[in-house]
């Protein structure tokens, strides 16, 4: 650290204007700090510049008269060859002179010094307010990049998620068309078993023909039914299926009859039924039957078996 009264001796000790004393005190100063060993070579340097850069200055007329009447003043009292007195005067005139242009550019200097000082410092402020501000841009672009990119990820799930909403809609829109085909397919067989129905007494001659309705117990084809026509005197019956889902390969229906008189279900025969879902058979009891109170289908094993032990898919009331 420097104060005021060490940058006077640096100037004075530059200048080579120090005290014996003072100027012992102030080297073992100068040995001891750094910063003030810079300041002298600064201002011994700008001495050494300000001998040849520093513009001629003009003295005070009224100095120059005085010089002028001492030496005509000299003149006139001297008359002998030694040295003139007026020479010591002017040489201190003009050590005067320089010693004050040396001594004004060591104050500009010094001005100059502080100004740059000044200036390096506000630079320094400012570049750290641009440091700041550009650390706050690229902060806020990699968020606003990350934003971009989370805007990008949710776009592109939006977009997946339409894809698979049209073609769930496609896929439903086909189900409806099928559903509607099957419901007018269905609709034409109802007719045509109604003419069957109609028309069945008089060409098998089933006059006592009692005629029971079967349901649909199942989820995955609830329009299924099926239709019997039983006669008791002859233990002979029909029936006819719509709408009822294929059996599989290793599978049959199986027709029951269920008769108060037994305390288990009379088996009635298994049958298979069709991609279309028509199934139309003549059965006969395994045991005689006097009333029939209602008819079932169970899904049994291929060649069924002698008491239900798959699901009852249909059945009358």
């Amino acid at each position: 650290m420097i104060d005021e009264r060490l940058e006077e001796q640096a100037a004075s000790y530059a200048f080579e204007s120090l005290e014996a004393d003072e100027k012992a005190s102030f080297e073992s100063e100068l040995a001891a700090n750094p910063e003030l060993a810079k300041l002298v070579d600064d201002l011994r340097s700008t001495t050494a510049n300000l001998a040849h850069s520093a513009p001629a200055r003009v003295p005070p007329p009224e100095l120059e008269s005085r010089i002028l009447r001492a030496i005509q003043d000299e003149g006139r009292s001297q008359s002998s060859s030694g040295m003139p007195s007026w020479i010591p005067w002017a040489l201190a005139a003009g050590l005067a002179i320089c010693c004050g242009a040396l001594l004004l550019g060591r104050t500009e200097n010094a001005g100059s010094i502080a100004s740059l000082r000044e200036r390096i410092a506000g630079s320094e402020k400012q570049s750290s307010g641009l440091a700041a501000e550009r650390d706050r841009a690229l902060a806020a672009a990699r968020e606003q990049q990350q934003q971009t990119s989370a805007d990008q990820a949710e776009i592109a799930r939006l977009n997946s998620e339409r894809d698979a909403l049209t073609r769930q809609v496609a896929e439903l829109k086909q189900k409806e068309e099928a559903l509607r085909v099957q419901n007018t397919t269905l609709a034409a067989k109802t007719q045509e078993l109604g003419n069957k129905v109609t028309q069945l007494p008089q060409k098998s001659g089933l006059r006592d023909t009692q005629v029971l309705r079967l349901r649909s117990n199942m989820q995955s084809a609830p329009r299924a039914s099926a239709t019997v026509f039983w006669d008791a005197e002859k233990q002979e019956g029909m029936l006819y299926t719509v709408g009822v889902p294929p059996n599989g390969t290793d599978q049959d229906y199986q027709l029951w009859f269920v008769d108060p008189k037994f305390d288990k279900l009379v088996d009635g025969g298994v049958f298979s039924v069709g991609k279309d879902g028509a199934a139309e058979i003549v059965f006969h009891p395994k045991t005689p039957i006097a009333s029939v109170k209602k008819f079932a289908v169970s899904l049994e094993r291929k060649g069924g078996v002698s008491k239900p032990q798959g699901p009852i898919v249909l059945a009358s009331k």
